[in-house]
């Protein structure tokens, strides 16, 4: 069975494994599985790195909301006093038309009935005297 075909052929003459050889290909294999574990350590600390950057953002945000929040709400506070001391204004000049609509229309029926009592005597004489 020739195995030639599955030979991996890396130099043009073959070259005999020794001592110096799998030295050296240890020492390579060494340099690369610690360039890969330094790489691996460098982005596992950017991984750490990160978390914490973004978690500090959102503790950033998360206090920059509660801060609007409580903007607006203080704002909403001070719209809405305003809004009630002009609608309790209101609400008080109403008041006062009202009650001075219903002295004036007091002060007209008591007049009406000052009035009309002589209206009435006078009325209700003539009535009488027709009647007879």
């Amino acid at each position: 069975m020739d195995l030639t075909p599955f030979m991996k052929k890396t130099k043009p003459e073959p070259v005999l494994r020794d001592e110096a050889i799998i030295l050296q290909q240890e020492m390579q294999k060494a340099e690369e599985i610690r360039q890969y574990k330094e790489l691996r350590e460098q982005v596992l600390q950017k991984r750490v790195e990160e978390q914490k950057s973004r978690a500090l953002l959102k503790q950033r945000l998360l206090q920059m909301y509660e801060d609007l929040q409580i903007s607006l709400d203080a704002s909403r506070d001070r719209i809405l006093s305003a809004r009630e001391s002009y609608h309790n204004k209101l609400i008080e000049s109403e008041n006062a038309k009202q009650a001075a609509l219903a002295s004036q229309e007091e002060a007209q029926k008591a007049e009406v009935e000052n009035k009309s009592p002589s209206a009435q005597k006078s009325k209700g004489a003539k009535s009488a005297g027709k009647k007879k």
